[in-house]
């Protein structure tokens, strides 16, 4: 009977501990995201995120999960159409009027998914 008691014990302390983990991971991808923002996104999009970096473009504060995660890897994989002449259409968010854009080439190219995705959530929480 003590056996089945510390195993049932054993297993409740366990399915508690994991209910904790998922809420401090969100909290440190967001604390990282923020670092990650600050340091590679502010400077443009704002402090808030409010700040749109050109006239066309609405400010990010608050942009879904997925898709920052496409537009970011479509910069990360400058990904570009090229006209007849060989000049640069735009790419990847681009097609959609913004154009080709080298500072968001240069900012996401070296940055791994587990960034990438630490910086979107800290984007979508700018709300």
């Amino acid at each position: 009977m003590k056996r089945i008691l510390l195993t049932v014990l054993f297993a409740s302390v366990s399915l508690m501990a994991a209910d904790n983990i998922t809420p401090v991971n969100e909290s440190v991808q967001l604390e990282r995201g923020a670092v990650l923002y600050v340091k590679k996104c502010a400077l443009c999009h704002g402090e808030d995120g409010k700040k749109a970096p050109l006239e066309d473009m609405s400010p990010i504060a608050g942009m879904d999960v997925t898709k920052i995660h496409k537009i970011l890897k479509y910069y990360q994989e400058d990904r570009q159409e090229l006209g007849q002449d060989g000049s640069r259409m735009g790419y990847g968010y681009g097609r959609m009027g913004h154009g080709y854009n080298h500072v968001m080439v240069d900012s996401t190219m070296f940055l791994p998914q587990e960034s990438i995705s630490a910086i979107a959530a800290y984007v979508n929480s700018l709300k």
